[in-house]
């Protein structure tokens, strides 16, 4: 069972570090003290959540084998849970932090595994997210006009609403219709930045990174989290 709690105060904790009001070591230590808790409940995916967040602070530090290590982790305490849309979601984020490495036949070999998984799932958001994932990647390596076509597989999946989340009133869900399915054709030097605006799922971003981090000397990445539910 998961803990709706738990999950919202690691949330909080990842926000404190990101706007620098917590430091590193202290976001670890209380990150692994809420993992604790979760092992000794065993609340599989609630572990699951805090290993995710877990590898997104190491991806911003730059640590990206460690990083990989805890999105591991989650995606196996996923699948044991049965969760296979979160599966999905850290098996992209696994394929982002090896894009990241500059490993990009690896980063591929992941961003095909989750989009195979979230079509057979029917699931259009992670669809997206995977053939953007795919996109950057052929941009970092110089390939803009397959990056183009594989964004505009995109925009074809984007030109219909995604479905309103059970529970939540259509007319409080915000469409951005202009900016999912608006037409751009990459240009050497600016095509990943404004890849970057087109992305689907959560933007982190570092905030103020402390002294020596990695992070503070380059552009904020972005990872897909489970959402807190």
């Amino acid at each position: 069972m998961e803990d709706d709690n738990l999950q919202q105060h690691s949330t909080a904790l990842l926000t404190a570090w990101e706007d620098g009001t917590l430091s590193y070591h202290d976001a670890i230590v209380q990150f692994n003290a809420l993992r604790g808790e979760a092992q000794t409940r065993g609340q599989t995916e609630d572990e699951a959540f805090l290993e995710s967040r877990l590898g997104v602070i190491e991806g911003y530090r730059g640590n990206y084998v460690g990083s990989i290590a805890h999105f591991e982790r989650a995606r196996d305490l996923y699948l044991r849970a049965n969760n296979r849309r979160q599966v999905a979601t850290c098996t992209l984020n696994i394929g982002e932090t090896y894009r990241l490495k500059g490993n990009f036949a690896r980063a591929r070999q992941y961003f095909r595994i989750g989009l195979d998984a979230a079509v057979e799932l029917g699931d259009r958001e992670t669809q997206v997210l995977a053939r953007t994932n795919e996109s950057q990647m052929m941009l970092s390596q110089g390939n803009a006009a397959q990056a183009e076509a594989n964004l505009r597989e995109c925009y074809a999946l984007c030109e219909e609403p995604f479905p309103v989340p059970p529970g939540v009133p259509p007319e409080v869900v915000v469409r951005k219709p202009n900016r999912s399915t608006r037409r751009h054709r990459p240009r050497a030097g600016d095509a990943l930045p404004r890849l970057r605006r087109y992305r689907a799922g959560v933007v982190l971003r570092p905030g103020r990174a402390e002294a020596g981090d990695p992070a503070a000397n380059r552009p904020a990445d972005r990872l897909r989290l489970p959402r807190a539910r």
